[in-house]
């Protein structure tokens, strides 16, 4: 027998999950370190394992996810007892959380045309009589635009997480803290 060749026995044939993990375990065995696979598509570079029509998030097997979307008001325009006020409430909510819960803020700014951002704004007319306000209130909007955002939307999320050992376990959790989130804020 030559070196290097591989000896099967005649019809014999390994299906494509056999394949990989005889390549795994060659892979072990050589003692070669397992290189990162790079995603080639959308689907690959997804890091979570299911996403439930309720917005419950599966990321591992019992790691659950979700997330719920606030909005903020300026800060700096508020007189001091009110921004006590809010940095009081804000601390409430980080203390709100249980030890197992784990949670983050994502913030997403993202730059949109101007046309998009008029396309949203503009009101349709009816030709029922409301068309002078409607108009008008677009153009008070435009306005706001123009001294405003210079084209960047914002949006702000908060996730939470939590150790499950089911799905309907998970959703109910989570339930109860989403609940207390949207309170506190």
């Amino acid at each position: 027998m030559k070196a290097g060749k591989k000896v099967t026995k005649a019809g014999s044939r390994l299906s494509i999950k056999e394949k990989r993990r005889l390549k795994e375990l060659r892979r072990i065995l050589s003692g070669e370190k397992r290189r990162r696979k790079i995603p080639h598509t959308a689907q690959e570079s997804i890091t979570f394992e299911h996403m439930y029509q309720d917005g419950v998030c599966r990321v591992t097997g019992s790691y659950y996810t979700k997330m719920v979307e606030f909005y903020d008001i300026n800060y700096e325009l508020l007189d001091t007892p009110e921004q006590a006020e809010i940095l009081q409430e804000y601390s409430g909510l980080l203390s709100y959380f249980e030890p197992g819960v784990k949670f983050q803020l994502f913030l997403f700014n993202r730059k949109v045309d101007r046309e998009t951002l008029v396309s949203r704004i503009d009101t349709p007319v009816h030709g029922d009589g409301f068309d002078s306000i409607r108009r008008e209130f677009s153009q008070m909007l435009k306005g706001q635009m123009a001294m405003g955002n210079n084209g960047v939307i914002k949006s702000k999320y908060m996730l939470f997480g939590i150790e499950a050992g089911s799905y309907r376990e998970a959703r109910q959790r989570l339930a109860v803290i989403e609940t207390g989130v949207i309170k506190n804020f």
